[in-house]
């Protein structure tokens, strides 16, 4: 792909990107709310039961570097960027479902329901497996149960 090509489609990216991140939707428009989960709903992957205590700070102080480094790319809290805004996410989604979707993206957008009718409402490409670890998941999962409101 010659130079001018490849600049011209990342400042259509861009550009894109800023006006989803700036545009104001609610996350009822979004279908965050719409569809809970079903309690039972583990989704996909190597999380089969997850008993959750108190919140521990250093990880989620941990899980906040990861979401940072790694995540915001496509991610942010409160708005739509390209994946969903993820503040709300431990309200609508149980502890399990959202470390296999961490850990198991491919396989969860492939087989699991929910996270293929999520698939359809955000983004036309997949979610990124970045092989996080399980204690890499664990975290950023601490970090998101900091952020809830």
């Amino acid at each position: 792909m010659k130079k001018k090509q490849l600049t011209a489609i990342l400042a259509i990216m861009f550009i894109g990107m800023f006006f989803l991140a700036f545009t104001k939707r609610s996350e009822d428009n979004l279908g965050m709310v719409a569809k809970n989960q079903p309690p039972g709903d583990k989704g996909i992957g190597p999380i089969k039961e997850l008993k959750l205590g108190p919140v521990n700070q250093k990880m989620a102080n941990d899980g906040k570097a990861i979401f940072t480094a790694k995540c915001m790319v496509c991610h942010t809290l409160d708005q739509k960027i390209i994946g969903p805004p993820l503040r709300i996410i431990t309200k609508t989604r149980s502890p399990e479902f959202i470390m296999n979707m961490i850990l198991n993206p491919v396989n969860m957008e492939k087989d699991d329901p929910i996270a293929k009718d999520l698939h359809k409402k955000y983004i036309a490409t997949p979610m990124i497996d970045q092989k996080f670890t399980q204690d890499q998941a664990r975290a950023l999962l601490e970090y998101l149960r900091t952020v809830t409101k």
